[in-house]
């Protein structure tokens, strides 16, 4: 029960030297400890790491923690969790696709990922931006809207949109943007 403590430093000094003394004999509390140890680096890791690999890293120690711990439920009862999920997604997935190719949806400058790149018009110039990721789409199209803006692609596989902006009012765009710290992380000319 000290072992945690042990591991973060804060346990007094004599009950820290007695418990050092017993790890060497005791092969199940050196492995209880290289656990903590490694818990406290993965700690200690993911200070720095994004919301988005932090949301990835809770769900898949989750994942690996229900495939160890099974015990005494069936397994279609411990792993049932997900066919909810699974369901709303497949019918989101089924309206997205209706609305995405529902006629008269053709919007102009909008391209499809796998679709190759388009010519830039003259008067037009694109650039980079990410967006944090508390942002909603909704915040996203009310900005672009009030900056003239549209999103021609994205976004990528690291969240970078590519929008089109009037080439006489790229500074101030990016201006714009950049003193948007709530809504927009990096924005960049392309």
């Amino acid at each position: 029960q000290d072992l945690p403590w042990l591991v973060n430093g804060s346990l007094p000094p004599a009950e820290r030297e007695e418990l050092e003394r017993a790890l060497p004999e005791r092969p199940e509390l050196r492995a209880e400890r290289a656990f903590l140890d490694r818990i406290r680096t993965a700690v200690r890791d993911e200070e720095g790491a994004s919301p988005g690999e932090l949301g990835w890293r809770r769900l898949r120690q989750r994942i690996e923690a229900e495939q160890r711990t099974v015990g005494g439920i069936s397994h279609a009862t411990a792993h049932a969790w997900w066919r909810p999920m699974a369901i709303a997604a497949s019918v989101l997935f089924a309206v997205q696709t209706i609305w995405v190719w529902s006629p008269g949806r053709e919007e102009a400058g909008y391209q499809l990922l796998e679709a190759p790149p388009t010519a830039q018009t003259t008067d037009a110039i694109r650039i980079q931006v990410r967006f944090t990721a508390n942002a909603g789409m909704g915040e996203i199209q009310d900005l672009l809207t009030t900056l003239e803006a549209q999103i021609v692609s994205g976004p990528s596989a690291s969240g970078v949109y590519r929008v089109e902006v009037a080439r006489h009012s790229l500074e101030d765009t990016l201006s714009r943007l950049r003193t948007m710290p709530a809504l927009v992380e990096q924005a960049q000319p392309e």
